[in-house]
């Protein structure tokens, strides 16, 4: 019995031994067993003729058509065809981790009664195969699959199924906005209804002799600076804009109106900028400009709470946020008024003449000395800059046009030198501040109603009295 026992021994580490030189001799030229693949399913694609699945309640058919998928619904509606190029790769070959069953006879413990997707697949000589995806297995999180040509049951991996996660919408290829450059924009028009206004970004206006302005708006003939935080924002907005998917393609003009595009209260919006060209490459390279412009049409809001829109020039409906479409009504009518009181450059004013407790004062400045005179006597860079800084800091707490204006208790007038590129020009720029109950109003230069805090004039003027004293 221990002879027996000592032979079986003997065998079974005469087996490891030879197990384990085969192994080596394996690593040893560099060649490992390849693991098997289990294929569930495979199709030639090459023969692809159409597609079509259910998925969040849409039934999606594709179709290929000279070299392009389109959808059966609309052939005319563009798609997207990345990510139908990534169903099409799905399909060729679909590999399994494990078979489950070599038949059907329990497929409904693997959830086939009521499949999670099923994938039809048409090919050109007419035949057609179905992939069909049960459950979900809870351990391996990978989901049961068979087809409607085969017996067996896999389990395969999640992939599959999320490349076909994709409503007919999502497939469109949505019509986008330029991205422009905020810098590059000047000149926007907002109008509806007979209602319009014109902005514009031109810091060397000659009509205004604002340094720190950069935006304007007109309304009718009035041209006046507006609050720069405002029209950042609003450029910015405008430079960043994008649609937020398809509504419909090639409406009738019927639709158009049920969208509130083709009438009178459709909100137009347009913006002018230049765009930036690069051609070639190294010595080459040719960098050029050229002037653009970018129409977009915002009609009725829909029923989620979008806002049908549209460029003119295509025939798609899209959405657009309704916090954006109703950003750029409100700059229709919007108080824009800037609430920078006085907003020059303290290098470029030459001379301040100004009226303060019933007299006359006037501040001029010594380029030669770097210093300034009131009349005759001198006044330090420091002494005056106290004063102008605080007046550059003055920021209305709100615009009211029709703030009451009891005594006028300071007027300062700018006198700066500007330049037009051809010649200078000489400029005046008046500040008026008065008394309006427990504040102040002020006005300066086009802008009015600017109602500013108690404390924050008292201090300008406190530092004014100083410099003069």
């Amino acid at each position: 019995m221990k002879k027996i026992r000592n032979l079986i021994l003997i065998f079974v580490l005469l087996v490891a031994l030879v197990a384990g030189y085969v192994i080596l001799r394996s690593l040893n030229s560099g060649e490992l067993p390849e693991e098997e693949i289990i294929l569930a399913a495979t199709v030639d694609t090459q023969q692809l003729k159409s597609l079509s699945y259910s998925y969040a309640g849409d039934d999606v058919t594709l179709l290929l058509q000279e070299g392009s998928w389109v959808s059966e619904k609309n052939p005319a509606l563009p798609l997207d065809q990345t990510p139908i190029t990534a169903m099409v790769g799905a399909i060729p070959e679909v590999v399994a981790s494990r078979l489950i069953a070599e038949n059907k006879d329990n497929a409904s413990e693997f959830g086939f009664d009521e499949p999670t997707m099923e994938i039809h697949i048409g090919l050109a000589d007419g035949s057609s195969v179905t992939y069909i995806l049960g459950e979900i297995n809870a351990m391996t999180t990978e989901y049961y699959f068979t087809t409607d040509a085969t017996e067996s049951i896999y389990l395969i991996a999640d992939d599959l199924l999320h490349t076909f996660t994709k409503t007919t919408d999502d497939l469109i290829l949505v019509d986008t906005l330029p991205t422009i450059d905020v810098t590059a924009m000047s000149n926007v028009t907002v109008q509806k209804a007979g209602a319009a206004r014109l902005f514009t970004r031109d810091g060397s206006d000659l009509m205004y002799f604002h340094d720190q302005y950069d935006f304007f708006v007109q309304d009718g003939s009035e041209k006046r600076p507006i609050d720069s935080e405002q029209g950042a924002d609003f450029y910015g907005l405008l430079a960043s804009l994008s649609f937020d998917g398809c509504a419909d393609y090639e409406p009738s003009e019927e639709k158009l109106a049920e969208y509130g595009l083709n009438s009178p209260e459709t909100l137009v919006l347009q913006a002018y900028y230049t765009e930036k060209i690069t051609s070639g490459e190294g010595e080459a390279q040719i960098n050029t400009t050229a002037d653009r412009s970018m129409t977009l049409l915002i009609g009725k809001k829909s029923a989620d709470g979008r806002y049908y829109a549209k460029r003119p020039d295509s025939l798609m409906v899209c959405y657009l946020s309704a916090a954006d479409a109703e950003l750029i009504e409100g700059y229709l009518t919007a108080e824009l008024t800037s609430r920078d009181v006085f907003g020059l450059d303290l290098s470029a004013v030459k001379l301040l003449t100004a009226s303060y407790g019933g007299k006359s004062y006037e501040i001029t400045y010594d380029e030669e000395k770097d210093s300034y005179k009131v009349g005759e006597l001198s006044a330090t860079v420091d002494e005056y800059s106290a004063f102008y800084t605080a007046l550059e800091e003055l920021r209305a707490e709100k615009v009211d046009a029709s703030a009451a204006k009891g005594e006028k208790v300071f007027t300062l007038t700018a006198h700066r030198i500007t330049n037009d590129k051809t010649h200078d020009t000489y400029a005046q720029v008046v500040l008026d501040i008065y008394v309006s109950g427990e504040a102040y109003v002020a006005e300066f230069d086009t802008a009015k109603g600017l109602v500013l805090s108690k404390e924050s004039v008292d201090n300008v003027l406190s530092l004014f009295a100083e410099l003069v004293a």
